[in-house]
């Protein structure tokens, strides 16, 4: 097993703290791993060598509980994306947790997100009852879809040409066809 060190869970009243790690994402390279609660945390987990955090990212502020909801490696493990409770996607620099850019789309907390194998689309799902589907490489939003609920789980096909969401009292499962325009 390995450890990082980091307790998961921390409701330390002295501090003011309250944390649950809500979601991990191992880099495409395999060399880090990614987690998230009221930060971003990048571990460096290469093989041989003892884990260790890299760096962390983000603010705790007092009686926040699962700020980020969805981290993940861009393809090139180069970067690393946070959904925000802001309904934002912040992406940092995977060697040194400088800021790079914010994606603005959403009104609420991003509840699910998922981009394709190549890192050229994401999409992402929220308690606004809207779906965005992103184009990464342009950094810009190419589609968004309506719900008539919020959405807790999203799901984009390999090629990018569909995009798929659950969420909300009718049980239902909604598919569109993605847009090829940017």
């Amino acid at each position: 097993m390995l450890e990082t060190g980091y307790v998961p869970y921390d409701d330390n009243p002295d501090r003011g703290e309250l944390t649950v790690t809500g979601h991990v994402a191992y880099s495409p390279d395999g060399r880090r791993l990614a987690s998230a609660d009221a930060k971003v945390r990048v571990w460096d987990i290469a093989a041989g060598s003892k884990s260790r955090q890299r760096f962390m990212v983000g603010e705790l502020k007092q009686g926040v509980r699962n700020d980020i909801e969805f981290v993940a490696f861009t393809a090139d493990s180069k970067q690393v994306l946070s959904a925000q409770k802001d309904g934002t996607i912040r992406f940092w620099d995977a060697d040194t947790g400088k800021p790079l850019r914010t994606l603005r789309g959403q009104t609420k907390w991003i509840n699910a997100a998922a981009m394709t194998p190549d890192g050229a689309r994401l999409v992402c799902g929220s308690s606004d009852e809207k779906v965005v589907l992103w184009d990464l490489v342009a950094g810009q939003e190419m589609q968004s879809f309506d719900t008539s609920h919020g959405v807790w789980s999203v799901a984009i096909s390999p090629n990018g040409a569909r995009v798929a969401a659950a969420g909300g009292p009718d049980n239902l499962i909604r598919i569109w066809e993605a847009s090829t325009k940017t």
